[in-house]
């Protein structure tokens, strides 16, 4: 699989003539490019595996901000975070 990071952000987008080959994934924002090379956030996972660690990190995130918004006692704190649904993800064959 080969991508290309464009524009002054350096989006990633899959491109069959893209400068990188990368492993295959359906996950490409775990790519970023530093200094000129392709740098991984999940090297060795599977996609399945990235899902289970950031569906991980999205509940954290959640409960924290439950906890936050349980301690608060103002009056105008708005609605409290819904917790997030457990991961549905296929399982890779």
């Amino acid at each position: 699989m080969k991508i290309k990071f464009c524009g002054p952000q350096n989006v990633v987008a899959i491109d069959v003539d893209g400068d990188h080959e990368v492993v295959d994934t359906q996950l490409i924002h775990r790519f970023s490019l530093v200094n000129g090379v392709v740098v991984d956030k999940y090297p060795g996972k599977t996609d399945r595996e990235i899902m289970v660690i950031e569906h991980n990190e999205a509940i954290a995130s959640v409960t924290a901000a439950q906890e936050a918004w349980d301690e608060d006692e103002s009056e105008n704190k708005g609605l409290r975070p819904e917790s997030l649904p457990p991961i549905r993800a296929q399982e890779e064959e």
